[in-house]
C-alpha cells in the first residue's frame, strides 16, 4: 500500500479556488517530479501527464445550504453508490479514486506501537517539544482546554 499523502493529487475543491482567485482555466499540478496541466471548466475536468490525457465529467448538485457544490463521476466507478468524488490521485500510470489507487493514510500505516509513537511525536510537536522533553508548562498562545486535552491524550497514549 502506498502512503496517500505521498501521491499525485487532484482536489476539484483547491482547483476551483485556484481558478477562482488567479482566473483562467489551464492549471499547472505539481508532485515531487511530476507535473500534470489541468483544464478545468464548469462540466469537465481535463487531466493531462506524461502524453496521457484524461477528462472526467463534473456533476453539480445543490445541497440543502444553497451553494453550487461540484462532484467529480470517477473513471473506475466500482460502486454505483460511490460513483462520485473530489479527489482523484495519478498513480500507475492512470486517473484513479483513493481505494482503486490501494492509498491509504500515514496514520494507518505501520503496526501499533509505530502509530502510537507517530502520534506522541505529533502531540508533542503541537506543544513545540521534542519527542524527548516533557512538557513542563504550557506553551504561549495556546488554549488551556487545548494544552489539557493534549496532556490527556499524552496520558492516554502512555498506558
Amino acid at each position: 500500500m502506498a502512503i496517500i499523502e505521498n501521491a499525485f493529487r487532484i482536489s476539484l475543491y483547491a482547483l476551483r479556488r485556484y481558478a477562482v482567485v488567479h482566473g483562467g482555466r489551464g492549471i499547472v499540478v505539481r508532485c515531487g517530479e511530476e507535473t500534470a496541466l489541468v483544464d478545468l471548466t464548469p462540466d469537465m475536468l481535463t487531466v493531462k501527464s506524461a502524453g496521457k490525457i484524461w477528462s472526467v465529467p463534473i456533476v453539480t448538485y445543490e445541497p440543502k445550504t444553497g451553494l453550487v457544490k461540484g462532484l467529480m463521476i470517477k473513471p473506475c466507478a466500482h460502486d454505483v453508490r460511490e460513483k462520485n468524488c473530489t479527489t482523484l490521485y495519478l498513480a500507475a500510470g492512470k486517473l484513479q479514486c483513493r481505494k482503486c489507487a490501494g492509498l491509504i493514510h500515514s496514520s494507518n500505516s505501520g503496526h501499533e506501537k509505530q502509530r502510537i509513537e507517530a502520534k506522541r511525536c505529533k502531540l508533542l510537536q503541537r506543544l513545540g517539544l521534542n519527542p524527548w522533553e516533557t512538557p513542563a508548562r504550557r506553551p504561549a498562545r495556546m488554549w488551556r482546554s487545548t494544552y489539557l486535552a493534549i496532556l490527556n491524550e499524552l496520558a492516554g497514549l502512555a498506558r
